[in-house]
């Protein structure tokens, strides 16, 4: 891990290590952020123990997700498979799959309106976004 953490900056380092309570990076296009994130994942897993299954990454593109998906396999191995990683609308199509008997339930709702991947409830103040 630690070959791994010298390839930061002292920036990157600082938002890596930083484990407690949120951590803001705003940087512009190129400077590292899917680095910092990538190899934040890898620090939780490697060094704070976190269980791989416990982490989710969401991105906003499927080339984004894909391209942080290999990082982290790069950096945690096989650990990555166990991992939420992907866009928004795919994070909530696999929950939506995941738990379906759930929904099953929902699904007999007159009121229920299914657009575009979403759940939205119109009276029931059920939202699945």
């Amino acid at each position: 891990m630690q070959e791994i953490l010298k390839q930061l900056n002292d920036k990157q380092y600082e938002a890596v290590v930083n484990t407690e309570g949120p951590c803001l990076v705003i940087a512009g296009a190129g400077s590292g952020k899917t680095k910092v994130l990538t190899h934040k994942i890898a620090y939780l897993i490697d060094e704070k123990g976190v269980l791989p299954w416990n982490i989710l990454a969401i991105t906003f593109t499927n080339k984004a997700a894909n391209e942080m998906k290999e990082r982290i396999e790069l950096l945690v191995g096989d650990k990555a498979k166990d991992m939420w990683v992907g866009t928004f609308h795919s994070i909530c199509v696999r929950i939506l799959r995941k738990f379906i008997a759930l929904y099953q339930v929902i699904l007999i709702c007159p009121n229920l309106y299914f657009m575009s991947g979403y759940f939205i409830i119109a009276y029931n103040r059920l939202c699945i976004l």
